[in-house]
């Protein structure tokens, strides 16, 4: 694969100096006459626009050049108006009633088509586990704790789990298909490294053009780079005063956490108060914790770190899913965390309290 991918960049750097449109995208949406269409798609969390058109008595054309298939959306002129599209090369059609616009149809796009049947069972498993999580809410606020928690191993964890399973099969048995590149990705973060890999492999190598597949393999080279046992990995971003405040100027002396969390994130918010008791028992034990903060602006990093009373040594960029920290530490979901010894060394990841304050007693007392 890694072979593949090389090929495939050479090919791309010879032709790259032309410019031929591979898709078009031709629509008839009834209900609206004039108004603009936008495609664009998330990268990082960030909405990027790639393309827009004026629509005139409901219809419009987009053309473009596309490296390989890749999930987009189409927004019509409401940004609530929006249409996921899994383009690929080909013409293809969008016929819709803006009333109506969730049910468009779009045709033309063999990957589209795998698209839509995979989400008609996928969507069946989000609407079941939706319906279990209202439920669980409601026990909460009712303060029926322990019943909510019951229910939440007996119903969601295994529906939860069967809806996971669902996603991986799909991904073993169409190795050649874009749409299993993607969905890969998109659980990637639930699947250990190994398993991962495993999975990444079987893929077949006309993917390699894939920008899923290349985004798999910095992926994985990442993680590999940073798995327990490896040396850590420096990260350098500004601290609540807007210095640069190296990791590095803590290893060595004891034992550090990378925190990394997010004021926006609930889990990590609902983490914090147990790292804050943890940290107060072992802090002058040789413990320290380093917190990277996935936040977008400073007001809101600034008052989550008073909110929850957190003391340690905090730092952020905030940019988001880009956080070059995060980067570095190939984190796909928070909150993580990576326990690095005093040689320098990561002996442990993604500890909870509970679990990291069992580790920390072994190694402190």
């Amino acid at each position: 694969m890694r072979k593949a991918l090389y090929l495939f960049g050479i090919s791309f750097f010879l032709f790259s100096c032309t410019f031929e449109p591979n898709y078009k995208i031709s629509g008839d949406i009834s209900g609206i006459e004039e108004g603009m269409i936008y495609l664009f798609k998330f990268e990082s969390g960030q909405k990027v626009l790639l393309d827009s058109a004026v629509m005139t008595d409901g219809m419009f054309v987009l053309k473009g050049e596309l490296e390989s298939p890749e999930l987009l959306s189409l927004q019509i002129s409401d940004p609530s108006a929006t249409l996921p599209i899994f383009l690929d090369a080909s013409d293809i059609s969008v016929t819709a009633d803006f009333e109506d616009i969730q049910n468009a149809r779009i045709t033309g796009s063999s990957v589209h088509d795998e698209y839509v049947e995979y989400t008609r069972v996928a969507g069946d498993y989000n609407k079941r586990l939706r319906a279990i999580y209202d439920e669980l809410i409601e026990m909460q606020k009712g303060g029926q704790e322990s019943d909510a928690n019951e229910k939440y191993e007996a119903d969601y964890k295994p529906l939860e789990e069967e809806s996971k399973q669902y996603t991986l099969n799909y991904v073993k048995e169409n190795p050649t298909s874009h749409l299993a590149a993607w969905l890969l990705g998109s659980v990637s973060y639930s699947l250990e490294l190994s398993e991962l890999d495993e999975m990444f492999k079987n893929l077949d190598e006309s993917l390699s053009n894939s920008v899923y597949v290349q985004r798999l393999d910095d992926m994985i080279s990442t993680l590999k780079r940073v798995e327990i046992g490896q040396p850590y990995v420096d990260i350098v971003l500004n601290d609540t005063t807007d210095k640069a405040l190296p990791l590095s100027s803590f290893v060595g002396e004891g034992y550090v956490l990378i925190d990394f969390w997010a004021a926006w994130c609930g889990p990590c918010r609902r983490e914090n108060p147990h790292i804050v008791e943890l940290y107060a028992d072992f802090k002058d034990k040789g413990f320290e914790i380093y917190g990277v903060s996935f936040d977008r602006t400073r007001e809101a990093w600034i008052q989550g770190i008073k909110e929850d009373k957190i003391t340690w040594p905090q730092v952020s960029d905030l940019k988001f899913w880009n956080n070059e920290g995060g980067k570095l530490y190939g984190v796909r979901a928070i909150p993580h965390t990576v326990l690095i010894d005093p040689d320098g060394t990561i002996i442990a990841k993604n500890l909870r309290a509970t679990e990291l304050r069992e580790k920390l007693e072994t190694l402190l007392n």
